[in-house]
């Protein structure tokens, strides 16, 4: 499951959709792990943008950060954060079973 919380960063829909279409990789990789909830949320402090996400799922939990002056840097950079560790819990429990 993932949800968005977009705090006060005004997003068009279009926005949300491509945001949403990033994380659906890591999502579907999570759910490979089993009972996986993915909470991203945005928010505007003064000129920068602060992007975290909250991983929930059998084999742990973990958070990341990334702070940029555009909404989509910042997002991006969380992604590949995300993207990364998720994976090497897939790694750690193929390895395991």
């Amino acid at each position: 499951m993932v949800e968005l919380l977009a705090g006060n960063v005004l997003l068009k829909p279009a926005q949300k959709r491509r945001i949403l279409s990033h994380l659906r990789r890591s999502s579907r990789l999570g759910e490979l792990i089993g009972d996986s909830r993915l909470a991203v949320s945005l928010k505007r402090t003064g000129r920068t943008v602060e992007a975290k996400a909250k991983v929930q799922n059998k084999k742990g939990s973990f958070e990341c950060r990334a702070r940029d002056a555009s909404w989509e840097s910042a997002f991006l950079q969380l992604v590949r954060s995300v993207h990364d560790k998720v994976h090497a819990q897939r790694l750690r429990r193929a390895v395991a079973a």
